[in-house]
């Protein structure tokens, strides 16, 4: 993850300090572990004394390197979690977006474990696809086949980069990819971690090949 827990820590400690008003939101907008909302909300109970009413919404980006003005213009998809007990700080949030994102693109999830899965499989999913594409001109290098040829006989389209040769993704991805990769091997679920593994493994083995 981008933060270190005690980074967190000082954002919240600085967020209540310089709060004017006797509520608060606090909007979680990048990757973060599935179990940091609570903690969150419990730092804020800690260090409140004051009494000060908040809540803490889950309210992703789903932006890509190389594209994100446009998305954050533009985007895809607003997807934010209901937290139950603060029906109107959702509201208010929701109530955001129609100015500029059409009220089908906005879309309410039941909890924030789901929308914060959604928000880091956004990620580790297209490095999975641009992984099984950097193998298939690795493939086609070894037995003599043509890579564009077969991009075209399987009816891909240009846009569809992920199934050509590419350096691939970058530092962000990786640290999704790791934090998943440790979940995963925590519950158990080794061939699961082991392929997320091998995701950075084959990405490592490409910048090498290619003197990166």
């Amino acid at each position: 993850m981008p933060f270190g827990l005690s980074d967190w820590d000082d954002a919240i400690q600085k967020i209540i300090e310089a709060s004017t008003t006797r509520k608060l939101s606090i909007i979680v907008e990048k990757s973060m572990p599935f179990n940091l909302r609570d903690w969150i909300e419990d730092i804020i109970r800690y260090r409140n004394p004051q009494g000060l009413k908040f809540s803490v919404l889950s309210n992703p980006d789903f932006i890509s390197q190389g594209t994100a003005v446009r998305e954050l213009k533009d985007p895809k998809r607003v997807v934010i979690a209901k937290n139950h007990g603060h029906g109107e700080d959702v509201l208010r949030l929701q109530q955001l977006y129609p100015q500029y994102v059409p009220v089908e693109r906005i879309l309410i999830a039941d909890d924030h474990k789901t929308v914060e899965m959604g928000k880091l499989w956004s990620s580790v999913y297209p490095a999975m696809t641009h992984t099984f594409g950097n193998v298939m001109p690795s493939i086609c290098g070894s037995i003599g086949a043509d890579s564009n040829d077969v991009r075209r006989n399987i009816g891909c389209a240009d846009s569809e980069s992920y199934m050509g040769a590419s350096i691939g993704f970058g530092g962000p991805v990786i640290q999704d990819i790791s934090y998943l990769k440790s979940v995963l091997h925590r519950d158990g679920l080794k061939l699961e971690s082991d392929m997320l593994n091998q995701i950075i493994k084959l990405k490592e083995d490409k910048e090498k090949r290619r003197g990166l």
